[in-house]
Order: C-alpha cells, then sequence, then structure tokens
C-alpha cells in the first residue's frame, strides 16, 4: 500500500481546510497509508512518531503553526522518506513552501486549491500550478488550467511523472449528511433567516443587514447573526443593530478552538433560510451543509457562489447591483485585481419577503437541496476520485 502524506490543520480545526482534509483522510485511508501532518499542532518542529486520533483511522503528525516553510517540509519528508504522494489543500500563495519542498524531495505534489474569484493572478500558473503534477479546484475555474501546456522551468521529474500539460480536476467539496441532517432544536416561532460568518468585507453582512431592514417591519420574522462579536469589526456591526432596534439573533463564534464542526447543524436547524451574501468564494461550504439540514439557501449570482444552488429547487440566486475591486492591503501581490461581485440590497430584500410569503415552497425547496447534495457532494464519492487521479 502507497503511503500519502498530507499536509493541512490540525484536524480537530475549526477551518475550512481541516474540515475538507479531515474528511479526505478518513475516505483516503481505504486505500493509502495516509499520515496526516497537521499545522498548529504543537509549539516546534513535528513529532517524530505518529499516533492516532479517536474516532479516525488515518495516522496523525502534530506540526507548528503558520505557512508551511519550505526547510521543515523538507526535514518532515525526509524523516517519514516512506511517503509516496504530498497532498495539501491551500491557497496559491501559501503553497509554495510545500511545493518546492516537494520537489526537493521528488515527491509528487498534488494541490487542492479553491480559487475564490476571478481573474487569477499569473503568478499562481508560473510559480506554483505548472510544477503540480495536478492540482484540483472546487469550482467551474479548473477549466483555467485544465490541458494547459506547462512553462519551460517545469521540473524535469515533474514532467516525466505527469507530461507536457497539467491536469486540473474538478473537484468539489463534500457535506457529510450524517453528520448534518435535519434536527429538532429549541427555536423561535417566528419565519427565520440565518447568516454566518466573519465581519470583514468579502462576506458583505451590511448588505444583508440592509435588505433586512427594507422588510423587518412588514413580516414577522427575525434574522440570526453568528459572527465574532468580540473582533473590532464585530462590536461595530452590533452597535449598528441595537441602535436600530432590530429584531436579529445573535450566535457568538465559539472560542473554543476545536468546537465539533458538526454542532453547525443546531444552528442550521434554527432557521428556515440560509444566507449568503458574500461578494466571491471558492465553495462556500455552510450552503451545502445547510442543505444538508434542510434548509434552503439565497445566494450571490457571483463566482462562485451561485455554483452550489439550484435556482428555485434548492435556493434562490439573487443577481448583483455592481462590482468592486477588494482591499487587498497587506496581502501577497498579484491578488489586487480581483473583482467581486456585490449583491442588490433591493433584489435581496424582494427575495427574502418571497421567501417569507411563501413558507411552503421554502420547505419543499429544504427537502429537495437535502436530496440534491446528497447525491452531488458525497464524500466517498469526491475521495474515490482523487484517489484514482493521484494513482494514475
Amino acid at each position: 500500500m502507497k503511503t500519502l502524506a498530507i499536509l493541512g490543520d490540525r484536524p480537530t480545526a475549526c477551518t475550512g481546510f481541516a474540515v475538507v482534509l479531515n474528511n479526505l483522510a478518513n475516505e483516503l485511508s481505504k486505500y493509502f497509508r495516509v499520515i496526516y501532518f497537521g499545522r498548529f499542532g504543537q509549539e516546534r518542529e513535528f513529532a517524530k512518531e505518529t499516533s492516532l486520533i479517536p474516532g479516525h483511522i488515518f495516522e496523525y503528525v502534530p506540526c507548528q503553526g503558520g505557512v508551511w516553510d519550505e526547510q521543515l517540509v523538507v526535514r518532515l519528508l525526509k524523516h517519514y522518506d516512506e511517503i509516496d504522494y504530498v497532498l495539501s489543500e491551500d491557497d496559491w500563495f501559501s503553497a509554495q513552501g510545500m511545493l518546492q519542498a516537494s520537489i526537493f524531495c521528488d515527491k509528487p505534489f498534488h494541490l487542492i486549491t479553491p480559487i475564490d474569484s476571478l481573474p487569477v493572478s499569473d503568478n499562481a500558473w508560473y510559480n506554483v500550478f505548472t510544477n503540480c503534477d495536478k492540482i484540483y479546484v472546487p469550482n467551474s475555474s479548473y477549466e483555467l488550467y485544465n490541458g494547459r501546456k506547462r512553462e519551460s522551468h517545469v521540473i524535469t521529474e515533474v514532467k516525466e511523472r505527469s507530461g507536457d500539460f497539467l491536469k486540473s480536476i474538478y473537484l468539489p467539496h463534500g457535506v457529510d449528511t450524517d453528520l448534518f441532517q435535519p434536527i429538532r432544536v429549541k427555536r423561535n416561532n417566528e419565519f427565520t433567516f440565518l447568516w454566518s460568518g466573519r465581519i470583514e468585507q468579502r462576506k458583505a453582512p451590511g448588505r444583508t443587514l440592509l435588505a433586512f431592514e427594507k422588510i423587518c417591519d412588514k413580516v414577522d420574522a427575525r434574522i440570526i447573526f453568528r459572527s465574532d462579536w468580540n473582533s473590532p469589526n464585530g462590536e461595530r456591526f452590533l452597535q449598528y443593530m441595537l441602535r436600530k432596534n432590530l429584531p436579529v439573533d445573535l450566535e457568538q463564534m465559539s472560542a473554543v478552538k476545536d468546537l465539533p464542526h458538526g454542532d453547525m447543524a443546531l444552528l442550521y436547524s434554527k432557521a428556515d433560510v440560509n444566507l449568503c451574501s458574500s461578494m466571491a468564494g471558492g465553495f462556500e461550504m455552510g450552503v451545502t451543509e445547510a442543505a444538508a439540514c434542510q434548509v434552503s439557501s439565497i445566494v450571490t449570482d457571483w463566482t462562485f457562489m451561485n455554483e452550489n444552488v439550484v435556482h428555485n429547487k434548492s435556493g434562490w440566486v439573487v443577481p448583483t447591483s455592481g462590482s468592486i475591486y477588494p482591499d487587498m492591503r497587506g496581502r501577497t501581490s498579484g491578488v489586487h485585481n480581483r473583482i467581486w461581485g456585490e449583491i442588490s440590497i433591493d433584489a435581496l430584500a424582494d427575495r427574502m419577503l418571497w421567501c417569507y410569503m411563501n413558507q411552503l415552497e421554502v420547505r419543499r425547496a429544504g427537502i429537495w437541496a437535502r436530496e440534491y447534495v446528497k447525491e452531488t457532494y458525497h464524500w466517498p464519492t469526491i475521495a474515490k476520485k482523487l484517489k484514482d487521479e493521484i494513482l494514475e
């Protein structure tokens, strides 16, 4: 049996990368000996022996935190020299250390990269993708690179293994429909919307709140906002809601770093409709997780949130009213030209009002959404596809 190294956040962390790689690691253990290297698992370096985590079937090695350092990964691959393949999920501008270490140690490197907005910087292609054995993208942007001829500086060993042309594969994130399912919870009797995420520019919570303000006096409805209310942006947002005296219920993002991810099913079950106002996103797992709990979603008609909702069946796609260049100060160069789409406040308000007035259709959409994600975002099927690509 071949040995597969997975480099990611520690498997118990409440991050999207951890959720994806944790599920893939368990499924891929049917086909490989999987060693999961989890950053932020210990203070310095990495453990010199693998261990087991209750409830998981892969081997675990805790590692130090931070962006994966090339020399650290080289030491890691030399110590665990039985590794045949390296797999990770990360932003392309954070993957260079892992890629260079894999090249140095002559290990095939497979990268899952959730491209979240367009256009993509040329640096992604020249510095990373051209030297990956394969890349995997959870949205339609995979088509930008599939079959593209590698650059002249491609490493010889990569070219010999994987050919002159890069293979880019569509690989969506899955959803555990046993973990995420309708749950009986104590909730209010009013029709309830849900918004969850960080108070930041990309998530655009303000546009959701302004849309809700337009209808809240016309309907017997509430909205749940879940975020970190102790952050500076969260405190300002909270003060605005208090001044307006809006019918809002607040949920605090837990300070416990390793909160079980499945607990989110309890939150989804408190709502009738999930709201995703994000101006860009590689794959918004909240949409598919809510769907598994029979809660339909309203999403922005922009890359790539609109790919996980079937309009008028599993949810609703709301048009944008404009676009912006996001504030990327402090980020890696080459990402400043991204374009994000601003959800139309008026159109969002109209769709929220429609949901309130058509609650039977909303419930039917939730039932349809669960069956849709069970079939479309099935972790065992996704992992088998990934396994076949790695072994090809």
